[in-house]
């Protein structure tokens, strides 16, 4: 029961972090000069749905909207970056833990993405991985609201 409030507080303090990451990976409008091509245009008619889906706070709907966009290999980390959050605010763990684990390649904010593949670990059954990926969080400068967190849940101190 405590894991599950522990996990609902970092989710709700986590919005913020969300929406503002959403937003600075919308997609940027191509150049009046480029030519966009029919796939572009489906491209960010299924980012606008989705991101309208996550406004609406309608995240496992979002989530398969920002899919059927990853197949046209269109800003692909970003993309990846928003299915995450999706999955991770509707409780979807098992899925956002890849999505994460991906994004860490191109992200420039990997103590941020190490936070969250840990919160998604700690509520899954991978609490050792859990523990690691806050540790890393840690290491890499992200501060955490609770300074007990990592004792509360890893075996040693931090």
């Amino acid at each position: 029961m405590q894991n599950l409030l522990l996990s609902l507080l970092l989710c709700f303090t986590l919005t913020g972090y969300a929406q503002q990451k959403v937003k600075k990976v919308q997609p940027k409008p191509a150049p009046a000069t480029a030519v966009v091509t029919e796939e572009e245009k489906t491209y960010r008619k299924l980012i606008m749905i989705a991101d309208d889906l996550s406004a609406k706070k309608q995240f496992t709907l979002a989530a398969g909207f920002f899919t059927k966009a990853l197949a046209y290999n269109i800003e692909v980390p970003e993309t990846t970056l928003k299915r995450a959050m999706a999955y991770f605010y509707a409780l979807d763990y098992t899925n956002a833990i890849p999505d994460f684990t991906t994004v860490l390649d191109t992200t420039t904010e990997p103590a941020n993405i190490y936070f969250l593949r840990g919160i998604s670990k700690l509520n899954s059954p991978d609490k050792t991985g859990a523990c690691d990926d806050l540790t890393k969080a840690k290491e890499l400068g992200k501060t955490f609201e609770d300074p007990t967190t990592l004792t509360k849940f890893c075996s040693t101190k931090q």
